[in-house]
């Protein structure tokens, strides 16, 4: 198993090992790993067929999941499912196998998060963290629903945007401060924060050595301010619930009229050969079993309501 946080990065053993073999290769959105790896530990044990993933954000997992030799993607929600299943690499249609409502996790004891998020107007609170708001959809639902606070133009100053959820998740649990990146961060959220990128771009453009010119060295400049800590963050349930920051911080779900539950999806892939077809048919019939079920609801990845 590898982690993936980079959209081109695709593990060639998915294309080229054990191509003739029975097994089946994935590549699937960071909020199924703890769901995930349960439920590939119990189809192996039951079948005897071994499987391989790559983890990411859903945008870059659904880009991985182009390159042959990939039999299943699964993304955190529907959207990338989707746009995958207009390509030449799908076999079937999307089916959504869960609901993940998106939650608003605040580090320590004292402070009791609000599903309209009106704890983000306390004192005291540092930066927050969300994932790729282009590439991850719970980044992009932790916008929709900042979007609806007075205090939005001060809140998104404070984001600190990471490549996926489980980025946040070890960003939260190591509890060191990030250095500053307001180019990249800002991109991801809305078109008008290119144009506070490319002015920050202009200042540190104008910035200019004249000690060359001038003969003299320049004084030492002073410090830079230290960078707020991470105080909260936005994460998919299945994270919230069976990675650290469980134990670091409350929680509560995102108010489903400011952010709408999640619906992760899975799609399946054109195989290289009846074997792995088969194999990868077995996969999605055990997830979709009650054991499977289970574990999916388990880790937090409830049923999808009827």
């Amino acid at each position: 198993m590898r982690v993936c946080m980079d959209k081109f990065c695709v593990l060639v053993a998915l294309a080229v090992v054990g191509a003739s073999h029975a097994q089946v290769s994935m590549t699937a959105s960071s909020e199924f790993q703890p769901a995930l790896d349960e439920l590939r530990k119990a189809f192996t044990t039951q079948s005897g067929i071994p499987t391989r993933v790559i983890y990411g954000s859903s945008g870059a997992m659904a880009e991985a999941a182009k390159a042959p030799g990939v039999d299943l993607f699964l993304s955190g929600s529907r959207n990338h499912a989707d746009a995958l299943a207009n390509s030449p690499r799908a076999e079937e249609g999307v089916l959504v196998v869960a609901a993940a409502p998106v939650g608003t996790w605040v580090r320590g004891s004292k402070v009791q998060p609000d599903a309209q998020l009106s704890h983000l107007n306390r004192d005291g609170i540092g930066r927050i963290a969300i994932a790729d708001t282009i590439l991850s959809p719970d980044g992009r639902a932790a916008v929709d629903a900042l979007h609806n606070l007075q205090t939005w133009p001060d809140i998104r100053k404070r984001l600190v945007v990471l490549a996926n959820p489980q980025v946040v998740v070890d960003s939260l649990v190591a509890y060191k401060p990030l250095a500053a990146e307001p180019t990249e961060a800002s991109d991801t959220l809305e078109a008008t924060d290119s144009d506070t990128a490319k002015q920050s771009l202009k200042k540190d453009s104008a910035h200019k050595d004249t000690s060359k010119k001038s003969g003299k060295a320049h004084k030492q400049a002073k410090a830079s301010p230290a960078i707020a800590p991470i105080t909260d963050a936005f994460l998919p349930q299945s994270l919230l619930w069976n990675t650290p920051v469980a134990g670091q911080g409350r929680w509560v779900a995102l108010d489903p009229a400011w952010a709408p539950v999640l619906r992760p999806s899975v799609i399946a892939l054109k195989s290289v050969n009846p074997t792995r077809a088969d194999a990868k048919r077995s996969f999605l019939q055990f997830m979709q079993s009650p054991k499977g079920r289970s574990i999916l609801a388990a880790r937090g990845l409830l049923p999808v309501p009827q």
